[in-house]
């Protein structure tokens, strides 16, 4: 058993250059949590078209409801529910819907609280103009990607709707390097500018998620996830290599926040320009430390 005072667990998003430039707010949000039994990350990306003029919120709410969700399954769900495949894979849209309605619920709680303004919705095109002004399908100004990552003496999953980077690592072999690998699988959906939601109507089919249990190999040593201004920042056909090497980089750091906030910001002039957000749970003497370079 590993007690969850054992991993560290961090989460940092900063605004990106060109969201600098153009004096445009940072859409990207992440938070991490620990309990008795879980630590957990998450991290989201709000759509950055006009017409998703309030994606800054949605991502904040996304991140809050998501972590809020992962608590109360991790308190109610009795594991041996996870180790049968048929009841685990029912759990895990469980777990989806819970966002997915707590999501919506705070969405329109803000907005029954906050109701559009005509500056708001001005520079929108007329079709949109009307639908806001109908009050109709308010939750896509809202819109935002999510994903979630959990971490259990017993069991750990992570879940996914949208782009972005789910990667973890387990030390392996007797220098103990850091085997890194991807657990789940990219949707074929998200290209360039398009991405799915959790605003979308069939947002419960859109997710993805991997489980694993202690009876089929138990939890990594370390889970990272990172919003798609990290990966677009790399070239494509070499960037999981990178942003592997930026997590452990990053981990070997965490001591001043401030750097690591400079870092990320540079990493965001020099790279694709966008908001960056990166979260992370390791064993906290699995990566050695180093000295960041800012200018990197």
């Amino acid at each position: 058993m590993i007690a969850m005072e054992n991993y560290t667990v961090f989460s940092k998003s900063v605004r990106g250059y060109s969201h600098l430039k153009n004096n445009t707010v940072c859409q990207d949000y992440s938070d991490h949590k620990k309990t008795d039994g879980a630590v957990m990350i998450a991290v989201a990306d709000g759509h950055g078209s006009v017409n998703y003029f309030r994606s800054d919120i949605g991502s904040k709410l996304a991140v809050e409801r998501a972590l809020d969700s992962a608590e109360i399954f991790c308190r109610d769900i009795k594991k041996e529910q996870l180790y049968d495949n048929k009841s685990s894979d029912a759990l895990m849209e469980q777990l989806s819907k819970s966002i997915i309605n707590s999501w919506r619920s705070a969405v329109r709680e803000h907005f029954d609280a906050n109701p559009f303004k005509e500056d708001e919705i001005a520079p929108l095109a007329d079709k949109y103009k009307k639908r806001y002004q109908n009050k109709k399908n308010i939750e896509s100004v809202y819109g935002t990607t999510l994903i979630l990552a959990v971490i259990t003496n017993d069991y750990w999953f992570a879940v996914q709707i949208g782009d972005g980077n789910i990667s973890v690592a387990s030390l392996k072999g007797e220098d103990g390097e850091a085997e890194w690998r991807v657990p789940v699988e990219k949707d074929e959906r998200c290209f360039l500018n398009a991405t799915t939601s959790l605003c979308d109507s069939d947002a419960i089919d859109e997710f993805h998620y991997c489980l694993e249990t202690a009876d089929r190999g138990g939890a990594p040593d370390a889970v990272f996830l990172s919003t798609d201004g990290i990966e677009d920042s790399f070239p494509v056909n070499r960037n999981e290599e990178y942003v592997f090497k930026l997590y452990e980089s990053i981990a070997k750091n965490l001591g001043d926040d401030n750097l690591l906030k400079e870092y990320l910001e540079n990493f965001s002039r020099l790279g694709s320009g966008d908001d960056c957000s990166v979260a992370g749970i390791f064993k906290t003497d699995m990566f050695e430390e180093e000295i960041l370079d800012e200018h990197s």
